[in-house]
């Protein structure tokens, strides 16, 4: 499944998790993703931007990067890691978030 058909599984809900078959030690969570037009399976292709995390320790890789190939079936979502939900659990608030809530 691609990520653009992820986000249709999703609802339209961006903040899913997501995992490419190639990364060994990383993961990423969907932060934006361009309008989709066009049909199925690809929708025009509209830029996808992740933050990316080493999947066990949540240390940031890289964030708002734009994604290679979101069109590829070589993604799959993933549950929120455990360092994830901890801080979510906390009410521990990214930057981005704060950002958000103000605009």
């Amino acid at each position: 499944m691609n990520i653009y058909e992820m986000l249709k599984k999703n609802n339209g809900k961006i903040g899913f998790w997501i995992q490419r078959s190639s990364w060994v030690i990383s993961c990423a969570k969907v932060v934006r993703i361009g309008q989709m037009r066009g049909y199925p399976p690809y929708y025009g292709n509209p830029i996808v931007r992740v933050d990316m995390y080493k999947i066990v320790t949540g240390e940031v890789l890289d964030k708002n990067v734009r994604l290679s190939c979101p069109g590829t079936g070589d993604y799959k979502k993933i549950n929120a890691p455990d360092w994830y939900k901890k801080i979510k659990k906390k009410g521990i608030k990214s930057k981005r978030e704060n950002r958000e809530k103000i605009t």
